[in-house]
C-alpha cells in the first residue's frame, strides 16, 4: 500500500511516497499525532496486532524514519517505570 506523507520540520511542499504493508499503516494510523508505548498500540489495535508484532513493526518503521522513539519515565505509586514511547515523524497524510 502506498502512502503519501509530509515529514515534520521539513519544507511544507516536500512530500514522500512511502510503500507500507497494511500492518504498518495500521500502526501509523493508531499513533496518529499521539505518543504511545507498544502495549498501548497493541491494545488500541483491538486484537489485530499482537504485542510481539508491534515491536517488530515499530522497529521497521523506526529504521525507515517514519516513527521516532524516546525513553520516558512513568511514575506509579512510589516507583518510576521506564518505558519507550513512539510517535510518528510525519504531520500529514494524503
Amino acid at each position: 500500500m502506498k502512502v503519501i506523507v509530509h515529514i515534520k520540520d521539513t519544507d511544507p511542499r516536500e512530500i514522500h511516497h512511502i510503500h507500507c504493508p497494511e500492518s504498518e499503516i495500521l500502526i501509523l494510523n493508531i499513533l496518529g499525532d499521539k505518543e504511545m508505548t507498544a502495549p498501548q498500540i497493541s491494545r488500541a489495535s483491538d486484537g489485530k496486532v499482537g504485542i510481539s508484532s508491534v515491536y517488530v513493526l515499530l522497529d521497521r518503521l523506526s529504521k525507515r524514519g517514519l516513527v521516532a522513539k524516546k525513553d520516558v519515565e512513568l511514575p506509579v505509586a512510589d516507583i518510576v517505570l521506564k518505558r519507550v514511547a513512539y510517535s510518528a515523524t510525519f504531520d500529514k497524510k494524503f
